[in-house]
């Protein structure tokens, strides 16, 4: 009879359920996110087939495919996922993981222990030939900790969609990386990057992302249509979450925005692709004689952070969340976090005992 186990977590109570089976051991771990009524439910199906088994009876619920690999999980992960969020970034991740073991591996056969050594592996694969200064190499290693994210995501799906008995990532560790450090543009900064764009095109775009805080690849795709001018929306069809979402017009990019107005069409028809978009951007820096390393991104940080940088709440954390397209806060609680330092300095230079006055 299957026997189920109750693990105590953090985040509630997990399940570990064990049966024998063809004398051997089985065992399915169920996370704490996972109902106890589903648990119950796979027990019932289970002992079931166990009971179909016993008697020469065919498989009733049949256990994992033994043979699903990897080349096999990417198919399926891309067809069934794909109608419900964008899946493009997922199968760069686990074509990744195909080159460390390769597109026949059996997945049942992955474990913490070789995902931890793929982290290893693509992390000095990413490193060769580089001279690393610490910047780089912290960035380095986020990437690998976001393909790892990535991974994640495929095998949680794949584990609750019973493709794979265990979640192989309870147990995997992630490497050692710094926090991201969210640049922005200082007031005078701003204003000479501005004077150093030399034509309306480029004042154009620089307002475009500045007030709207798109992506580039979201601004390269902006056509005229999705501007509605009646009612000041701009709307963002195809974000990088799959989900559209609306962004409010501000008064300075609205009368900017009319002088270049047209009926259909791209909004930035300057700019071939995104690319286009940085190295005419990186020249204008390099005119403002700044030193910025991605001045198009920076210029979405500071849409983020002039949101939240008057008042660091809860609800201008969501708001700046909403409207920048986040799939959780974690990336625009780096605005906060930025916003609080700022507030901090702001307050260290107030004289609260008048001290001057006195003197």
């Amino acid at each position: 009879m299957p026997h189920i186990e109750k693990i105590k977590r953090k985040n509630g109570i997990a399940h570990h359920v064990i049966w024998r089976e063809g004398g051997k051991y089985q065992q399915k771990y169920f996370p704490a996110a996972i109902p106890y009524e589903y648990v119950q439910v796979f027990v019932k199906k289970l002992e079931l087939r166990l009971a179909a088994y016993k008697v020469g009876l065919p498989d009733i619920i049949p256990l994992p495919d033994q043979k699903l690999t990897l080349e096999k999980l990417l198919q399926i992960y891309t067809e069934k996922r794909k109608i419900e969020v964008p899946t493009w970034r997922q199968e760069i991740s686990l074509k990744l993981l195909i080159d460390f073991l390769s597109a026949s591996y059996p997945i049942n056969r992955i474990d913490h222990k070789q995902i931890n050594n793929f982290h290893d592996w693509l992390l000095e694969k990413r490193q060769n030939g580089k001279q690393l200064t610490h910047e780089l190499e912290q960035r380095l290693r986020r990437g690998v900790n976001n393909e790892l994210r990535l991974l994640r995501t495929v095998f949680k799906w794949a584990f609750k969609e019973e493709y794979i008995n265990q979640d192989i990532f309870q147990k995997v560790t992630f490497l050692k990386a710094d926090e991201v450090s969210i640049e922005i543009f200082t007031e005078s900064e701003l204003d000479q990057f501005y004077k150093a764009l030399t034509n309306d095109h480029q004042r154009l775009a620089f307002k475009l992302i500045l007030y709207t805080g798109m992506r580039r690849s979201e601004a390269m795709r902006l056509e005229w249509n999705d501007i509605d001018f009646e009612n000041d929306i701009v709307t963002i069809k195809r974000a990088k979450s799959g989900k559209k979402r609306l962004v409010p017009i501000h008064p300075d990019l609205k009368q900017c925005l009319l002088e270049f107005r047209n009926e259909n069409g791209r909004v930035l028809t300057a700019y071939s692709n995104k690319d286009s978009l940085s190295l005419s951007f990186k020249r204008a820096i390099k005119r403002a004689g700044l030193k910025k390393r991605n001045p198009v991104h920076i210029l979405r940080h500071q849409f983020g952070f002039s949101i939240i940088s008057a008042n660091p709440t809860d609800s201008q954390e969501r708001l700046a969340q909403e409207l920048l397209g986040h799939s959780d806060r974690k990336m625009t609680r780096h605005y906060t976090k930025l916003a609080i330092e700022n507030l901090k300095k702001q307050l260290s230079k107030i004289d609260f005992m008048n001290h001057n006055n006195n003197e």
